[in-house]
């Protein structure tokens, strides 16, 4: 039986390619940060591979070194250029989660997400009011923008979802 590239298998195991691309992105980062690998990308993603099946305390270690550097990022100045969102810490290790998890590397993720930041930093928000809708509504031009604000305003979605938004995906939800 022949053994599959690690990274083939990475990348064969996610659908969307939005997903591959951020997942890639972040594994990068994480990747780039150890100085023991050298090389391209996917040189690195195979040196990784092989560095913790041979040492899995030391890829925890090194990982747990990350998390505490992302920690300090969240702690600069939000004006600084290595200032790091603490609600992304999460994000930052998707890819990095994703190839060991593809690859049965055993990473106790626990113990780096203690590391995780406190999230110090979330916008007060709200929804519209039924008053703010009706009165964006009537300055609407046409039926598919008024398609558009009463779905974004009753699902409370993000700036720039509409567009990802497939018909499957929406159910209707009938007064009772």
């Amino acid at each position: 039986r022949k053994k599959q590239d690690p990274l083939k298998k990475f990348e064969a195991s996610m659908r969307s390619e939005e997903t591959k691309n951020s997942y890639k992105k972040t594994f990068r980062e994480i990747l780039d940060s150890i100085e023991d690998l050298n090389g391209t990308f996917e040189d690195k993603a195979r040196q990784f591979y092989d560095l913790a099946k041979t040492d899995t305390d030391n890829i925890q270690e090194l990982l747990e070194q990350y998390a505490i550097h992302l920690n300090e990022r969240s702690k600069k100045p939000k004006d600084s250029e290595d200032y790091l969102n603490p609600n992304t810490f999460t994000n930052k290790f998707k890819g990095m989660k994703k190839f060991c998890k593809i690859n049965r590397i055993a990473i106790i993720w626990d113990s780096i997400m203690e590391f995780e930041p406190e999230k110090n930093n979330n916008k007060q928000t709200r929804g519209f009011t039924t008053e703010e809708i009706i009165t964006i509504l009537e300055h609407s031009t046409n039926i598919q923008t008024d398609f558009a604000i009463l779905l974004m305003s009753s699902c409370g979605s993000r700036a720039g979802e509409l567009e990802l938004l497939r018909w499957e995906q929406i159910s209707p939800i009938y007064e009772q």
